[in-house]
């Protein structure tokens, strides 16, 4: 007999592997080091700067810190963060408390 193809279950996993992917992405921290990578001073910038404290000319930081942040994010994102979060938090509560009973039981 041949099995079924049961779309459900391939739905499931495709499902299962993109939060799995966007769970590793924010844990990793792979967003913020993209975003922080823009917040800082260049090295021409730094350079600039270097030059200007030597000359004595009055500084401003604004002058010298590139901040081209774009937001990026949308409702999937969000969610797929607020999801991530809260299966954290689930299974890291539901793990302490297992071991919570498990050594009262002991």
């Amino acid at each position: 007999m041949k099995k079924k193809n049961n779309t459900f279950f391939k739905l499931l996993l495709i499902c299962f592997l993109i939060f799995m992917g966007l769970y590793i992405a924010e844990e990793s921290g792979y967003y913020e080091a993209k975003v922080s990578k823009n917040a800082y001073i260049t090295e021409e910038n730094l350079r600039a700067f270097e030059q200007d404290v030597l000359d004595g000319k009055e500084i401003n930081i604004k002058d010298y810190v590139t901040n081209e942040y774009k937001d990026y994010s949308s409702f999937t994102s969000d969610l797929g963060q607020k999801l991530a979060y809260n299966v954290d938090k689930l299974m890291d509560g539901g793990i302490t408390e297992f071991f919570k009973l498990l050594g009262n039981l002991f």
